[in-house]
């Protein structure tokens, strides 16, 4: 559910800001970096298009990346 949210807020705010893809980057919050469970091992700080975090939370099934 997650991931179509995200591709539908992706196709949404394209056709308001064209700056809005899926090769957009995402800085990782201290936050998401410490959620417990199975992860992606994403670091805070790090800097990740949202087409790699969408992998991360649909394969892995990596908390932190969703």
């Amino acid at each position: 559910m997650t991931a179509t949210v995200v591709l539908d807020l992706v196709s949404e705010m394209s056709m308001k800001w064209q700056s809005a893809k899926l090769t957009s980057q995402v800085k990782i919050l201290p936050n998401a970096a410490l959620l417990i469970g199975t992860t992606a091992h994403l670091l805070a700080g790090d800097l990740i298009t949202v087409e790699e975090l969408l992998y991360g939370m649909m394969l892995p099934s990596g908390n932190d990346a969703a």
